[in-house]
């Protein structure tokens, strides 16, 4: 989403882009948001978790993975230096995936990324469940680069300008539950 340089885009509709991938005669169960936060980062931080509870407020689900850090050594000064690693979430994309196939809760699963890690996984749902289908809706911009995946559909920019969240959410009482950050704004309103 950064490379598409539109920061608008970030406070994507999770539930409303996966409906616009459905085919006719299809309906949406269930979406399934896997992420973590990086909470060393305050503003970053608050920004990921509004955006958490507006996907939450439009019914998506979400499945925390978290950060762990990662001890790099460079090699010509042997310094060594602290990262922070996103651990988990690769792994539980791939077990609902696979899990949710084999327990008959979905017939279609559409997966939204481009990340290569999960070709193994896409490829054993379908081994292991064959009626089952696994379609996979690649984000602008990274087609060529999930090859791996064979057969994929390319979301476009515009699809994703038209499945924005609303700019607030509020509870049956009128209480704030979200709040799109100013620098989500659209750049035409809205």
């Amino acid at each position: 989403m950064d490379d598409l340089g539109q920061p608008h885009l970030k406070w994507l509709n999770l539930w409303s882009l996966s409906e616009s991938l459905l085919r006719p005669g299809e309906r949406l169960r269930q979406v399934n948001y896997y992420t973590a936060f990086a909470t060393w980062l305050p503003q970053a931080y608050a920004t990921h978790r509004a955006y958490v509870k507006a996907l939450r407020a439009v019914g998506v689900n979400t499945v925390l993975g978290k950060f762990k850090d990662k001890y790099v050594k460079r090699r010509k000064c042997h310094e060594v230096f602290t990262t922070k690693e996103e651990k988990k979430t690769d792994v539980n994309i791939a077990l609902g995936l696979v899990v949710d196939g084999l327990q008959d809760r979905y017939d279609r699963a559409i997966l939204i990324s481009a990340d290569t890690d999960l070709v193994a996984a896409t490829h054993e749902a379908r081994r292991l469940n064959p009626p089952k289908e696994v379609f996979i809706a690649v984000p602008p911009n990274r087609l060529k680069m999930s090859r791996e995946f064979g057969k994929r559909y390319p979301i476009t920019t515009a699809r994703l300008g038209k499945n924005l969240l609303a700019a607030r959410y509020t509870d049956a009482n009128g209480v704030l539950i979200a709040e799109r950050p100013a620098k989500y704004r659209p750049p035409h309103g809205r």
